[in-house]
C-alpha cells in the first residue's frame, strides 16, 4: 500500500491530511512516501474502512450531494471514526477541528 492508495481510500487531497486520521504528525506521512506505509498503518486503514462500511447505510436524503464539499465529507468520516481512536488521538482531532472553525 502506498500513500497515494491511502489518499484515495480516505478521499483526501494532500499527504498531510492523512496525519490526523492515523494520529501521526505530518512528517510521518512524508516518511511513508519515502519508505513505504508501515504494516500497522495499513491494518488501521483497513479497520477504519471496515468500521465505516459496518455503519448503517446512509439514507438517500443524507447522501453526499454536489453541495457537500470534500472537506465536509472527510470531516464526517473522521468524526465517525472517533470511537475507534484512542483518547489522545480523539483529543488531537477535536483540537484541530476547533482550530479550523475560525477559518
Amino acid at each position: 500500500m502506498t500513500v497515494d492508495d491511502l489518499k484515495r481510500m480516505f478521499d483526501v487531497v494532500e499527504d498531510q491530511e492523512l496525519a490526523p486520521i492515523f494520529g501521526r504528525k505530518k512528517g510521518a506521512v512524508s516518511a511513508w512516501r519515502k519508505s513505504g506505509v508501515p504494516a500497522a498503518i495499513e491494518k488501521r486503514a483497513n479497520e477504519l474502512l471496515a468500521a465505516r462500511n459496518q455503519q448503517s447505510p446512509v439514507s438517500h436524503a443524507d447522501a453526499p450531494t454536489a453541495r457537500h464539499t470534500q472537506r465536509q465529507i472527510r470531516d464526517n468520516f473522521v468524526i465517525a471514526s472517533l470511537p475507534l481512536l484512542t483518547d489522545d488521538q480523539s483529543e488531537m482531532i477535536f483540537d484541530q477541528v476547533r482550530g479550523m472553525v475560525g477559518k
